[in-house]
């Protein structure tokens, strides 16, 4: 089963997203480039071929935290695709959260979110999680995201990349 929360622009106060001044924080739209860093090339590749061939129409963004040169947090900002049906076509969906484990519990996916909360002008973002994944619900909690809906993911037998995420309260 899957949770779903949303950010509602028009309903959350954005002055309560705290801005960071931390030099290792990126947000980007994905592009080639971005293929340097081994930790993201299938997200990265992926997505590049779904913008080619016209799968998805807006730009797919990332938000990064770098050290030593290294990615050790990203969180990728995914537009409405067939992947996600119930969306609208403002509205975006934070998905692909990942901190490297020697990392983790030090604030880093807070503060991708964050920093895509502070870049992203559109009407609403999703955040899709697990059930069971408390610490990713506790997460959406503490950056107001309000939750929405059960939901299900449909699992393509031979290409997972193809699920379709869909609400089912």
């Amino acid at each position: 089963m899957i949770n779903f929360y949303v950010f509602d622009y028009n309903s959350c106060l954005q002055n309560k997203i705290i801005s960071n001044a931390d030099d290792r924080i990126y947000f980007e739209k994905i592009n080639l480039r971005h293929l340097r860093f081994y930790k993201i090339i299938t997200v990265v590749a992926y997505y590049n071929l779904l913008r080619f061939f016209r799968v998805i129409k807006k730009d797919v963004y990332i938000s990064y935290v770098i050290d030593s040169n290294s990615v050790i947090s990203y969180a990728i900002c995914y537009p409405k695709s067939f992947k996600y049906p119930f969306m609208e076509e403002d509205e975006y969906q934070i998905g692909s959260v990942f901190t490297d484990p020697r990392y983790r519990k030090k604030g880093y996916s807070g503060l991708i979110i964050k920093n895509i909360l502070q870049n992203i002008k559109c009407k609403r973002i999703w955040y899709l999680t697990e059930s069971d994944n408390i610490a990713s619900i506790n997460l959406c909690k503490k950056l107001n995201f309000n939750y929405f809906s059960k939901g299900t993911r449909s699992n393509n037998k031979f290409l997972s990349f193809l699920s379709i995420y869909k609400i089912t309260d």
